[in-house]
């Protein structure tokens, strides 16, 4: 099990991997309020011990998030 502290989710989730990482999506108001978007360095390609990452607030509620089957798994 890997913990995920900081991480909160009350009304949205989604997740997508790609490039050996994780991007999580999460909200934790209503339906109007933005989303937090996480990285997690899961592969340790950024040296960063598979930290995770707050990267932005997007400007709306993300509640799915899909990635192409061609993704890469390692970082380009």
């Amino acid at each position: 099990m890997l913990p995920l502290p900081g991480l909160q989710s009350e009304s949205a989730f989604a997740f997508a991997w790609w490039g050996g990482d994780f991007y999580l999506f999460t909200s934790t108001g209503d339906f109007v309020t933005n989303s937090e978007v996480w990285h997690l360095d899961f592969d340790n390609s950024d040296d960063s011990d598979q930290a995770l990452t707050l990267l932005t607030q997007a400007p709306v509620r993300i509640v799915g998030a899909g990635v192409s089957t061609c993704a890469p798994p390692l970082p380009m």
